[in-house]
């Protein structure tokens, strides 16, 4: 019968009161001598081998090291990838979608030289924002009224360093649709732009007639009934529409505006955003149903032309309060806030004989008699008399009559 004992044992020689736990076994046979054991005679234990003990010692010391060392290896490894991950990242081919801006040697002047692939922002021949002359506009009494479902909406309003945005959630169940006006297709909600100056006399990306506005919020959908999202319609035929109101500075503003300005303090710096819910676009439009219309491009890279802009003809209001917490918003991030966000505007592109069409009939403006009214045959010739009344044109601008609606 196999039994096993422990045994304590110390070791004054290992200088530390070395302590260990050794195991011993030994064999009983039967038919030895009786002993004081039950009659049987239990053989005296090993005496303990000190070097051996301090051999086991030694290679769980070694041992020890050995995987301190290979922690230290796998640490300076790390730190080799982390230092060859940063390396890579700084070598890696410019972020296109990060890197431009409004001004500088990234500014609109170079979007087209600098990627190949944003070649219409510079040679493109349909591209926007454009200034709308009056005495340029063509009626078209074919054009519908624009139309916007009036469903809440749920989103994220962030500050992408470029502009305000808010982002409808792509599982929104009651897509806003846009449809009417100059629309062949019906075309669903995607997101809002909000661009705006550091000061009041700049700030919209359209002009009308040489004048700007302090903002401009741009509603943009795609083509649903052709295309699959937005990325897929940016660059298709009829893929975009962009729905344009002007800000002008008022005593009480809009007031889904005020749901947008109400959350600023959080979207302070660059990259920082904010959920939104039950949110109305159509509650953002001005109560008019005139518009102008011209086929144009998206205003910022890779300035594609497909888009179809409707530039209302009423402004809605934002406070002088609202535009302040507006221009104290940065480019940045918290630690490298860089620039104020504002100015974020693209200079006007030639409109290189677009028509800008309109559904303002100036026959029938009271008040006015001298303004003339084209001929059916007449409404795409572009050659609008001169005298055209401007009042009818913008009612929000300075030089608007007060009749003008």
């Amino acid at each position: 019968m196999r039994t096993k004992r422990m045994y304590y044992v110390t070791y004054p020689s290992s200088g530390s009161g070395l302590k260990e736990y050794w195991e011993y076994s030994w064999s009983t046979s039967r038919g030895r001598s009786r002993g004081p054991h039950g009659g049987r005679e239990r053989p005296s234990p090993l005496p303990p081998d000190t070097s051996t003990c301090l051999r086991v010692r030694q290679k769980e010391k070694e041992k020890e090291e050995e995987e301190k060392e290979e922690e230290a290896v796998a640490e300076e490894v790390e730190e080799e990838e982390e230092e060859e991950e940063k390396e890579r990242e700084k070598s890696k081919p410019v972020s296109w979608e990060e890197w431009w801006t409004y001004d500088g040697i990234s500014g609109p002047a170079f979007w087209g030289l600098i990627n190949p692939d944003w070649w219409l922002c510079n040679k493109g021949r349909r591209q926007s924002p454009v200034n709308l002359e009056p005495n340029r506009l063509l009626f078209d009494p074919n054009l519908q009224p624009l139309h916007l479902d009036k469903h809440k909406v749920g989103g994220v309003l962030a500050n992408t360093g470029h502009s305000v945005v808010f982002a409808v959630e792509n599982d929104t169940r009651h897509p806003v649709n846009i449809s009417g006006g100059p629309l062949s297709y019906r075309y669903q909600f995607h997101e809002i732009h909000l661009h705006f100056g550091l000061e009041d006399h700049i700030g919209s990306e359209h002009t009308i007639d040489g004048h700007a506005f302090p903002a401009e919020l741009q509603i943009f959908g795609f083509n649903s009934q052709l295309y699959n999202n937005f990325s897929d319609a940016l660059h298709r035929a009829q893929g975009i529409v962009a729905v344009s109101l002007l800000l002008q500075v008022g005593d009480l503003s809009n007031p889904q505006l005020r749901t947008f300005t109400q959350q600023l303090d959080q979207i302070k710096y660059g990259g920082q955003a904010v959920e939104i819910t039950h949110f109305v676009v159509r509650d953002l439009l001005p109560d008019t149903k005139h518009y102008m219309t011209y086929d144009g491009s998206t205003t910022m890279p890779a300035c594609h032309e497909t888009t179809t802009w409707i530039i209302l003809n009423k402004p809605i209001y934002i406070t002088k309060q609202q535009l302040h917490a507006l221009r104290q918003l940065y480019q940045g991030d918290m630690k490298h806030p860089n620039a104020k966000l504002g100015n974020n505007i693209r200079p006007i592109q030639p409109l290189h004989h677009r028509p800008i069409r309109t559904n303002i009939d100036f026959s029938v403006q009271q008040g006015h008699k001298n303004c003339p009214t084209m001929n059916r045959d007449l409404y795409y010739k572009g050659k609008l008399m001169v005298s055209l009344c401007k009042c009818n044109v913008l009612s929000f601008s300075a030089r608007c009559c007060s009749t003008a609606r």
